[in-house]
């Protein structure tokens, strides 16, 4: 009597098998891939974003050592608020976004004044496409 191997279709579902781990294998691969150049992509707006309130930090930095009168603009606003450095010659309290390219209104800075006793207190805020970093600024005269 003959011993008959009955290994029919075996070798299709070894081969089914082994390409369904590889189709896993690479889908994870992809997500992984995927979530990296989300985050990369992030960091560079954060950048951006932070060059956009050194920006703003210098600005102020310069009108602070260059007109005597900067900081009596902002008496009303020292209980904290947004002021707008905008214009030179009209200085007041109040939100006002700071366009780095006239361009491109993803990419602006707010300045947020307050005081402390002696202290003057800025804090420029830089947005890139909904990124925001923040610089603050701490002096007295």
């Amino acid at each position: 009597m003959k011993i008959k191997n009955n290994n029919n279709g075996l070798s299709i579902l070894i081969t089914i098998l082994l390409l369904s781990i590889m189709l896993v294998i690479a889908i994870g691969s992809t997500s992984i891939l995927n979530k990296s150049l989300r985050s990369s992509n992030i960091s560079g707006r954060s950048t951006v974003a932070y060059l956009a309130a050194e920006s703003g930090a210098e600005k102020v930095l310069w009108f602070a050592a260059n007109d005597p009168t900067f900081e009596d603009n902002f008496s009303a606003c020292s209980a904290g608020q947004y002021i707008d450095i905008h214009d030179a010659s009209n200085f007041q309290c109040g939100e006002y976004s700071h366009l780095i390219d006239a361009g491109n209104p993803d990419y602006y800075y707010k300045i947020y004044y307050t005081r402390s006793g002696i202290y003057h207190i800025y804090e420029s805020v830089g947005y890139y496409f909904g990124v925001r970093r923040n610089i603050e600024i701490k002096y007295s005269k």
